[in-house]
């Protein structure tokens, strides 16, 4: 039963939301205690978040074909049983998330902006194309709420961050989702700007590639701008330059598979599930690059190795496979 209730949570997706917090409290701070506790409440919010998820999403996953494993659909997890979880951890996340914004305004508001907006989206996601703007707000929020929980910092920097997570969360659920559940009779973005499924194949439309493509380089623009104002006090035009080399050479990997995603070919849900996750890999691993100026190359190579791990080990438990959970 445990097993299912990871599934049922989707922890192992986990490994990006925490590291993402971690990354834009050490901006700023350095106490290892609220580094602990921010990541903690990563880990429920985005796990109780992942529980509503479901049971909202509970008719709409019945009749789709590739979710019939998932342990709501499947009866493995009563969906009482699962709506009382969700209740409680809901309300325990908030209370955390309370005590770990005491006396910190700014970070209290985005942290009940986060979980409002988290609430929003599993509302309304199969209902209204737009509701990618409601988990872009959620998962965003995060970042100013840990943030905020340090003195001094950059409006700019903060804002910076906050649209790199906004973009990076627009593409990853207006677009990437939205293809993987092209099958589905639900809203759908890619739909509406003229993406179909004909004859066994995917057709794109001039719309949905501009669309797709200017998120992907405006979240590369705000990462490399960003990356830039933190490395200010270096001097040495090489080093930067060798710095920067980084976030670019994973960028142009990062648009080599949305390429890929967005040419007209066979629909494979596989495939395009392969280019997803790697598209989000790299994405994260270009964004996790800010920490380098920050602190050091060690810290990068941490938050490269932090998410691959957590991930390899719960798809194992869960899916039994390293690489590709069965979502």
């Amino acid at each position: 039963m445990i097993k299912q209730y990871l599934i049922f949570s989707r922890i192992h997706t986990a490994s990006l939301t925490i590291p993402v917090v971690m990354i834009s409290y050490l901006i700023y701070g350095r106490d290892l205690w609220t580094l602990f506790l921010l990541s903690v409440f990563a880990l429920l919010f985005h796990a109780f978040g992942f529980m509503w998820n479901n049971i909202f999403d509970y008719k709409y996953d019945k009749i789709d074909k590739y979710k019939q494993h998932f342990p709501l659909i499947s009866g493995e997890i009563n969906i009482k049983h699962a709506i009382y979880i969700a209740s409680i951890g809901t309300v325990l996340t908030y209370l955390f998330g309370t005590y770990i914004t005491y006396h910190h305004l700014v970070s209290f508001i985005f942290m009940n902006m986060a979980i409002l907006f988290g609430f929003l989206y599993n509302i309304y996601n199969k209902k209204m194309s737009s509701s990618s703007l409601y988990i872009s707000m959620s998962f965003a929020s995060l970042i100013p709420m840990s943030m905020y929980l340090n003195d001094g910092v950059s409006t700019i920097v903060s804002t910076m961050m906050f649209f790199i997570a906004f973009l990076t969360m627009m593409y990853q659920i207006s677009v990437s989702g939205n293809i993987k559940d092209m099958e589905v009779p639900q809203a759908n973005l890619m739909k509406k700007l003229g993406v179909r499924l004909f004859a066994n194949n995917i057709v794109f439309s001039n719309k949905a590639i501009a669309y797709s493509t200017v998120l992907r380089i405006m979240v590369f623009e705000l990462i490399i701008s960003l990356f830039y104002i933190l490395s200010m006090k270096i001097t040495s035009v090489v080093i930067l330059t060798a710095m920067l080399s980084i976030p670019s050479l994973l960028f142009i990997i990062t648009m080599i598979y949305h390429i890929k995603m967005i040419n007209h070919a066979r629909w494979d849900r596989d495939a395009y599930l392969s280019y997803m996750s790697k598209i989000e890999i790299f994405n994260y691993l270009t964004f996790a690059t800010i920490i380098i100026p920050v602190l050091s190359i060690y810290a990068y190579l941490f938050f490269v190795l932090f998410p691959i791990l957590w991930f390899a080990i719960f798809n194992r438990i869960m899916w039994g496979t390293v690489s590709f959970p069965k979502v």
